[in-house]
């Protein structure tokens, strides 16, 4: 069965939230540094301008990084649990038909499949999706009707 998704990738994405989190720290510290003594002993335009724009990056950044990148690897880590710690089920059907356009189901885009037997499971949309073709029978392995491993059964 080829699996979709690489549980060893949590560890990794733990690690990758750890490092941005702790990057806001020293870029804070560096605007903090230069902004609070400049505009301290100096009143010039050029400084006000300086501290403007270096303010502004830094909430730019902050906002990037907690809005997008952690939110995205938090939803990737939390599903890659559920795939470890929930139910795995197994369905061996053909499949009738491949949706063309994509939803969003979990925080993930998929494209629907139905099966022949009337189920409704869906695949990521950056999954491999070569083989899900209407009429291959397939054993597919899923957590949540989101399919996370797959394998062309032969015709006996």
């Amino acid at each position: 069965m080829k699996i979709l998704y690489d549980l060893n990738e949590a560890p990794k994405l733990l690690k990758k939230k750890k490092i941005l989190l702790w990057s806001i720290l020293p870029f804070s510290l560096l605007v903090l540094g230069v902004t609070i003594p400049c505009s301290i002993f100096n009143h010039d335009d050029w400084v006000m301008a300086l501290d403007i724009v270096l303010v502004t990056l830094f909430g730019w950044y902050v906002f990037t990084v907690l809005a997008f990148f952690r939110k995205e690897w938090n939803l990737e880590y939390h599903f890659l649990a559920e795939i470890e710690q929930y139910e795995h089920k197994v369905f061996e059907n053909t499949v009738v038909s491949v949706g063309e356009h994509t939803m969003t189901v979990e925080h993930k885009i998929v494209y629907p499949l139905e099966l022949d037997d009337g189920h409704r499971l869906y695949l990521e949309k950056d999954k491999d999706n070569s083989l899900f073709h209407e009429g291959k029978k397939l054993r597919l392995e899923t957590v949540n009707l989101i399919v996370i491993g797959y394998e062309e059964c032969k015709d006996e």
